[in-house]
C-alpha cells in the first residue's frame, strides 16, 4: 500500500512491505522469492492467500498451513495469457501439498473439488464488511445514476457487456465509472467509439468518503463481470439499500438473490443486462422491494460472522493437526 511504512503494527498484528519497483512483475517476483523464504517455525499455522501471478512455495513441516482462496483461478479470464497455464500448474501442486483449504464461495470452493483434490478440512468463508459499512435507507433520498466501482479490466469486470447494454436501453440516467487500471485508455476509446461520452462519466480512482457518498447516491450497483469469486463492491452496496445488477456467475449468484435484492443476468448477455438496466428504472414497486431485500441480505456478511468463522476454522486446523 502507498504511504505505508517497510514494517508496521496494526491491532497486533504485523504488516511488512516489500518490493517498491516500478515494474509490477519484478514486485510479484520479489514478494514470492520473500514469501517464499519466510521462517515459519516460531508460528502456530500458517495462512496464505494464493495469487496466480505471484505464488508462494508452500514448505511441508510440522507447521499446518491453510491456503486461502478468493477466486477461481481455474476460471478466471487470463491477464498475461502465456504465464495462465503455469499458474494454474502452480496452484494444482499447492493444493496437493496442503491439508487445509478455505474458499470465499461455493463457487471457489467448487473449483477445487473439480480437481479431485481432498482435503482434511476445507470450508467456505465469505468476506465480511464492518458495521459502519450499513446505512438506514432513505425512501427520499435521490438516486439519478447507475454505478460501476471496481478495476478497469474490460475483459474480467465485463464492462464492455455493460456499456453495449446500456447504449441498448437507451436510458438518459447517467452510468458512474469510478477505478482505475491498465485499460482506462481502452475504455476511454470504446466509450467514445459507441457515442456514450455523454452519458457515461469515468471518475478514475475513488475510495473513503467519497466512495461512501457515491455507492448512496445511486440507483444501483453494476457487477458485470465474466468471473468473480466473491463480490464485495456488491455487498457494500447492498448494505446501503443500494440493489444490485450483477452477472449470474461465482459467488456473485451466491450473494444477490434475483427478484429480492438484485436482477441478475446471463454473463455477456447484453441483451439481458439492458433489459435489467431498465426495470430497475422504471418499476418503482420492483425496486422498492430490491432495496429492502438488498439491506437485509447485506446482514448476512457482517465482518464479525466472517471473523468468528475464520477463528472456528483455525482452531479446528491446529486441533486436527496435532492428532
Amino acid at each position: 500500500m502507498k504511504g505505508m511504512p517497510s514494517e508496521s503494527k496494526i491491532d497486533g498484528v504485523k504488516y511488512r512491505q516489500v518490493g517498491g519497483y516500478r515494474s509490477r512483475i519484478a514486485n510479484r517476483l520479489y514478494f514470492s522469492w520473500m514469501a517464499s523464504n519466510v521462517d515459519i517455525s516460531s508460528f502456530d499455522i500458517v495462512v496464505i492467500a494464493w495469487e496466480r501471478y505471484a505464488p508462494v512455495r508452500i514448505k511441508l513441516c510440522d507447521k499446518p498451513v491453510v491456503l486461502e482462496l478468493h477466486a477461481n483461478f481455474f476460471d478466471i479470464p487470463a491477464k498475461i495469457g502465456v504465464l495462465e497455464p503455469l499458474a494454474r500448474f502452480l496452484l494444482v501442486r499447492a493444493l496437493q501439498k496442503v491439508k487445509y483449504i478455505t474458499a470465499v464461495s461455493r463457487n471457489v470452493m467448487g473449483s477445487v473439488s473439480n480437481k479431485s483434490i481432498h482435503f482434511r478440512k476445507a470450508k467456505v468463508i465469505y468476506n465480511g464488511i464492518g458495521d459502519d459499512c450499513f446505512s438506514k435507507i432513505n425512501a427520499k433520498a435521490n438516486a439519478d445514476y447507475f454505478l460501476f466501482l471496481g478495476r478497469i479490466d474490460i475483459k474480467a469486470k465485463g464492462i464492455d457487456t455493460l456499456l453495449n447494454a446500456y447504449l441498448m436501453a437507451e436510458m438518459d440516467v447517467p452510468l458512474l465509472i469510478g477505478g482505475d487500471g491498465e485499460d482506462m485508455g481502452k475504455l476511454n476509446e470504446m466509450i467514445k467509439n459507441i457515442g456514450l461520452e455523454h452519458r457515461v462519466n469515468l471518475l478514475g480512482w475513488v475510495d473513503g468518503k467519497r466512495k461512501r457518498e457515491l455507492i448512496e447516491g445511486c440507483i444501483a450497483m453494476c457487477v458485470p463481470s465474466r468471473s468473480e469469486g466473491f463480490g464485495l463492491v456488491a455487498v457494500e452496496a447492498m448494505a446501503m439499500g443500494k440493489p444490485v445488477l450483477a452477472s449470474s456467475i461465482g459467488g456473485l449468484s451466491e450473494i444477490v438473490e434475483n427478484e429480492i435484492s438484485g436482477l441478475l443476468f446471463d454473463a455477456e448477455s447484453e441483451e439481458q443486462c439492458a433489459k435489467a438496466i431498465t426495470r430497475m428504472a422504471a418499476d418503482s414497486h420492483l425496486y422498492a422491494s430490491l432495496k429492502e431485500g438488498a439491506y437485509a441480505r447485506a446482514r448476512d456478511f457482517t465482518l464479525a460472522a466472517s471473523s468468528a468463522s475464520r477463528e472456528d476454522f483455525f482452531y479446528g486446523v491446529l486441533e486436527d493437526s496435532q492428532k
